[in-house]
């Protein structure tokens, strides 16, 4: 990132923290940079923009930051945790004035793109924290891993918003450490009742639904064939049904490409002989499909 790019960054956030993002103007952070307000769309294309990208900032310091953590061999794994949480409450810590300016405000919330990168974000940390979960506590864990992160995703969440309401210094080291106890504690009830409520394929669909739900139609059906080619290394079908749903998958992607009315047919076709396996999962993406074709 380029110096000005980085002042106009900083300024903005500086501005927006303090008066709100619909109270800022591009001129008020153009007067505060002391450049002309043209060359701000040189960076950015509008406020929105702007804003979004003090997000990115900020989430690809923090990604940087926890890399480099995971790569210091003098820490042991549940140390490397440890300074990680410290790491992710740090950030909010830092954009706190911002976050608070900003955290009831709907109309903001609304944006699209703004939401779109969101889901995104939360669902790399829940995949963030599952992981790691499943490297410091061993492979029993793994029917658990995901309640486990869901959980102690929740749990953090709610103590950075007490830190959003609660001006006073804190002490983030210690409630780092003490975030992590609590993560023994939940790893070990669910070890000891061998209890889980999440899935594998539940926790992937929830994060995959949650971003379609935001995206455009034409991306929302492109992110279902995916997950259809997933479907199909994973499934174990007889070789003529795998051989069938290979063609399938390719005819419905040609067919999404055509502007012929006759493509409705051949697709229903596909999804009609698909449902007549009565395989849940199938089913599943074929009624997925479906509400979104019929969109």
């Amino acid at each position: 990132m380029n110096d000005k790019k980085k002042l106009i960054l900083e300024t903005a956030l500086k501005l927006f923290s303090e008066k709100g993002y619909h109270s800022t103007s591009m001129q008020d952070i153009a007067t505060e940079c002391q450049i002309a307000k043209g060359s701000l769309y040189t960076y950015f294309q509008s406020k929105d923009e702007l804003f979004l990208s003090i997000f990115k900032h900020s989430f690809e310091s923090y990604r940087e930051a926890i890399i480099e953590v995971e790569h210091d061999p003098t820490l042991s794994k549940r140390e490397k945790f440890e300074k990680q949480i410290y790491l992710q409450l740090n950030n909010f810590f830092k954009y706190r004035d911002f976050i608070q300016k900003h955290m009831m405000d709907h109309t903001i919330n609304k944006n699209k793109e703004m939401g779109t990168y969101m889901f995104e974000m939360r669902g790399k940390s829940l995949k963030f924290f599952e992981e790691k979960i499943v490297s410091l506590y061993g492979e029993d864990v793994i029917p658990y891993s995901f309640d486990c992160a869901v959980i102690f995703s929740g749990i953090i969440k709610e103590y950075i918003f007490l830190m959003m309401i609660d001006m006073k210094e804190q002490d983030l080291y210690r409630l780092a450490q003490f975030l992590l106890g609590r993560l023994d504690d939940i790893v070990q009830g669910c070890l000891s009742k061998k209890e889980h409520y999440l899935s594998t394929d539940d926790f992937h669909q929830l994060i995959t639904m949650g971003e379609l739900k935001l995206r455009s139609k034409e991306d929302r059906i492109a992110q279902l064939i995916k997950e259809l080619h997933h479907l199909s290394t994973k499934i174990r079908l007889p070789n003529d049904k795998k051989d069938f749903l290979t063609t399938a998958i390719k005819t419905i992607e040609e067919q999404l490409a055509n502007e012929g009315k006759e493509k409705e047919v051949i697709i229903e076709g596909m999804l009609l002989y698909l449902e007549k396996w009565d395989i849940t999962d199938i089913l599943k993406w074929v009624k997925q499909f479906r509400e979104e074709w019929n969109y």
